[in-house]
């Protein structure tokens, strides 16, 4: 089964929403979903400007800008 754990959406400019993709499972944090956490933050770190920036954002979710 080739399943999307995570989904990554850019809706503006500046802006990265993940979204964990495990509904039958609550989105527990399963290795391999921390894998591709882990790993689309670190991409997105790299790709990161100054401006770049972490808060806590509704439903208590860490946020990446």
């Amino acid at each position: 089964m080739n399943e999307t754990l995570l989904i990554v959406e850019r809706p503006v400019e500046g802006v990265v929403q993940l979204t964990l993709n495990r509904p039958d499972s609550k989105n527990a944090l399963s290795k391999a979903l921390r894998t591709a956490l882990v790993t689309q933050l670190t991409t997105l770190a790299e790709e990161c400007s100054r401006n770049c920036y972490s808060h806590w954002c509704r439903r208590s979710v860490l946020c990446w800008l």
